[in-house]
């Protein structure tokens, strides 16, 4: 509770943020009527996330209120891979437009006693989420390396890695990342694979030019 609240505190935009705390009421706690608001200021800030609309309709089951609408939640966005980019997995084409206040680094600073003591994947990751979205690669890195090491099956986890290796410059270690995820079956660690790649190959045909004019 104290880390859903303090990351909620510290950016109230994010829509991981308010997801978490949404999750801590509902599945750690196991007070479902408290999770609900939260899980739709989720979901109202960004739609389009499979494992968000699957809680909530967790939570109205739990409830035993409006059931049938529960279920019809189940059944429109949970059962589905490919609504969107997952929003929690973060592309190299958008980190420079990530800005964020030194207030919101702080706190995942002061946050991070606690993530080591929970140590959960879920934890982890979305401490790495947040480090990324400062970037904070070296951080971000050790976060989601973390979570990998307690969930070696997390597609996003691999993703997110490999993203914020790259971004820190570690090529070979992006690449390995990214083939773990694509293998785990997130799309979007072989787009990114293939864009990091193209990348590689005009930065290598630009200094065969620069070379070839010396």
């Amino acid at each position: 509770m104290q880390y859903a609240t303090a990351w909620t505190n510290a950016d109230p935009d994010s829509a991981d943020a308010w997801s978490y705390l949404g999750v801590v009421y509902g599945i750690y706690l196991k007070q479902p009527d408290k999770a609900v608001a939260p899980m739709q200021r989720s979901l109202k800030l960004n739609p389009n996330q499979a494992p968000g609309w699957h809680a909530l309709g967790v939570t109205y089951i739990q409830l035993k209120k409006n059931a049938g609408r529960g279920r019809r939640e189940f059944r429109r966005r949970s059962s589905s891979t490919q609504i969107s980019r997952p929003t929690t997995t973060i592309s190299p084409s958008r980190m420079r437009r990530w800005r964020a206040g030194r207030n919101a680094y702080n706190a995942l600073n002061d946050e991070k006693g606690l993530a080591e003591k929970l140590d959960a994947p879920m934890v982890w990751y979305n401490l790495g989420n947040g480090y990324a979205r400062l970037e904070q690669a070296a951080p971000a890195v050790a976060a989601y390396q973390r979570a990998v090491k307690l969930n070696p099956d997390w597609a996003q986890a691999w993703t997110n890695l490999g993203t914020m290796l790259q971004w820190g410059g570690n090529i070979q270690g992006a690449e390995q990342a990214y083939a773990r995820g694509t293998q785990l079956g997130d799309p979007l660690a072989a787009h990114d694979n293939a864009r990091l790649h193209q990348a590689l190959a005009q930065h290598a045909a630009a200094a065969k030019i620069w070379r070839n004019r010396q």
